[in-house]
């Protein structure tokens, strides 16, 4: 294998994890839009603000999965 496949393939595996990474972290959003929340934006924003802290994501993912009143 040369050195630029391995370069490509590491590339690729790199790109690959940061995507499914993204998709993890921004989980709430993706719940609160299939779900078609009516709160979606402010989910979003609180999701991207504190997610971080995985006590934002937790209570973000809840506020997603919770009934509309």
């Amino acid at each position: 294998m040369s050195d630029q496949a391995l370069v490509t393939g590491q590339l690729l595996l790199a790109l690959g994890l940061f995507a499914a990474m993204c998709a993890v972290y921004m989980a709430p959003w993706i719940v609160a839009v299939i779900r078609k929340k009516r709160n979606t934006v402010p989910i979003f924003i609180v999701n991207l603000v504190f997610g971080w802290t995985m006590l934002g994501w937790v209570l973000s993912l809840a506020w997603a999965f919770s009934v509309d009143a």
